[in-house]
């Protein structure tokens, strides 16, 4: 009788450590597929901002009166910065301004692609800021960019394209942009809500 019950003791701990066994294995892939949505999740929005980002730019081409473009595709970049991060956005800045200028008929210039580039990573920044009204982080990252990308880094790429001075340039091609930015930063306030619901949750 008691090797009977040894016997049954045994296989009831065997019993137990194979599930155990099974339940560790079962989670690891629970784990990996977890990872694997969230990082197709991020692939899948960088892909829509990108495609969102090159119709508005392809727009703005159409619209374009002596350097004043009518664009929104500021939204798209700063959307991208703040729902991406500053690596993400970046890449949505980098992809949609070269696609963008390719569509157009022009090969990509370094310092505007540059300046595409970091305009999404400075509201990515200052959305992370430890403030309470999340608006304004957005707010002044997104300044931020209009005056180191747009104002600056896009101003000296014109600059040579059209052998000006900076002012002159500055002048004659990208200060109206500032009217451009107040309006998508209008938009952006509109829509904040709804992207803070819908896709900042986490």
């Amino acid at each position: 009788m008691r090797t009977h019950h040894s016997q049954q003791e045994i296989a009831t701990v065997n019993q137990a450590l194979t599930t155990a066994n099974h339940d560790l294995s079962a989670e690891e892939p629970v784990e990996k597929k977890k990872v694997r949505l969230r990082y197709t999740k991020r692939i899948t929005y960088i892909a829509v901002l990108t495609a969102i980002a090159v119709v508005l730019k392809t727009l703005g081409n159409m619209f374009t009166i002596v350097g004043f473009r009518i664009s929104f595709t500021y939204i798209a970049w700063i959307v991208a910065g703040v729902m991406l991060g500053p690596i993400g956005g970046a890449a949505v800045g980098l992809i949609s301004d070269a696609l963008g200028t390719l569509i157009g008929g022009l090969p990509p210039n370094p310092l505007l692609l540059l300046s595409s580039t970091l305009f999404p990573v400075f509201p990515a920044l200052f959305y992370r800021l430890p403030l309470k009204n999340e608006y304004l982080k957005v707010v002044l990252g997104s300044i931020v960019s209009l005056v180191v990308c747009s104002l600056g880094i896009s101003t000296i790429g014109l600059m040579y394209i059209y052998n000006m001075s900076f002012f002159k340039t500055l002048v004659t091609y990208r200060l109206a942009q500032v009217g451009v930015f107040a309006v998508n930063l209008v938009c952006i306030g509109l829509l904040f809500p709804v992207i803070k619901r819908t896709f900042l949750k986490e």
